[in-house]
């Protein structure tokens, strides 16, 4: 760690630039295995997925110029902003690629060294970047990638007292546990867990623009998505009318193989995966939500695989299962 954070900024940006002009030869095969790995939609993963690494790289090494790492405050005292050492950074399987980016790369222009611990569900996709990395001369030491799965690796990086801050991205029972785990050694943590975002449309809105368009975001990735907008909430006078939209809307969403590129969204990650959402559909039928579209089951020619039919739920009381648990899926 010291050697790297004595380095000149523009050393340690040089070195960086060069990691992103060996990923350009490695997004092809990054892609490839994203379809793989992930089941990912061969259009989502070449055109969004594979392309996280250039913003958020990209974006880094034009922003760190910003930063004023001394500042002389008015009464006299000075601000120094350091790298804090040894960050650990567990990353899901959802947004390999982004989630690896956004967490080592700001920290190893500032200074800092990382051990990256991805996931196991995708771990080839962050072994390419791993070998653009390599590749483009980082020093040993620098960027490390260790393989595991969270209560066996991800654990050991949370309790070592050589790492100082853990970023996890991932679901809030194993935050909650990576908070406990690291709090023996009074390390930092950050955190971004799950959550159940909504689409608030209010009275005098654009229902034909903006349904159709808060509908396909939740769908991208096989919703699978931290972000996903997965509920709706619309005024009582135009229920019924977003309700028609969505229905006509998600029974458009075309579901197919990873690698054709006709469809909008491919399979789920997993079996497990499958089953979660599953039960969820489920769930929200027993619980007596109103199935506008889709439903148990995989849809029609795709009796095979992880797929799951796009489903809308309306009518759902904000006790219901469905409105209070993050689902993951279309």
């Amino acid at each position: 760690f010291p050697t790297w954070a004595e380095k000149p900024l523009d050393e340690r940006k040089a070195v960086l630039q060069k990691v992103l002009e060996r990923w350009q030869e490695k997004k092809a095969a990054a892609t490839e295995w994203l379809i793989k790995e992930l089941g990912c939609n061969v259009n989502f993963a070449s055109k969004v997925q594979v392309n996280m690494v250039d913003m958020h790289l990209g974006s880094c090494l034009k922003m760190v110029d910003l930063i004023k790492f001394e500042e002389k405050m008015s009464l006299g005292s000075l601000v120094v902003k350091e790298p804090i050492g040894v960050v650990g950074c567990i990353t899901p399987w959802n947004y390999p690629l982004n989630q690896i980016a956004c967490k080592v790369f700001p920290a190893m222009l500032v200074g800092c060294t990382v051990v990256v611990k991805p996931s196991e569900v995708t771990p080839v996709v962050a072994y390419i970047l791993t070998e653009a990395i390599h590749e483009a001369g980082v020093p040993p030491g620098v960027y490390n990638m260790v393989m595991g799965d969270g209560p066996n690796c991800g654990e050991v990086i949370a309790a070592h007292p050589d790492v100082d801050l853990v970023s996890f991205t991932g679901s809030t029972r194993a935050g909650r546990r990576i908070s406990e785990v690291a709090a023996k050694t009074l390390k930092g943590v950050r955190t971004e867990l799950g959550g159940k975002s909504a689409a608030l449309l209010l009275e005098d809105a654009d229902f034909k623009k903006l349904v159709p368009k808060f509908v396909m975001h939740l769908m991208s990735n096989s919703g699978q998505s931290c972000n996903a907008l997965s509920r709706m909430l619309v005024p009582t006078s135009r229920h019924a009318e977003a309700i028609e939209i969505a229905k006509k809307v998600v029974e458009g969403v075309k579901v197919g193989k990873s690698a054709d590129s006709k469809a909008n969204i491919g399979p789920l990650a997993s079996q497990a995966q499958w089953e979660r959402v599953q039960g969820y559909i489920q769930t929200g039928i027993k619980e007596g939500a109103n199935l506008v579209a889709g439903g148990p089951g995989r849809p029609e020619g795709l009796e095979e695989g992880f797929f799951v039919k796009p489903t809308i739920f309306a009518d759902v009381d904000n006790k219901m299962t469905i409105a209070q648990d993050e689902i993951f899926g279309p």
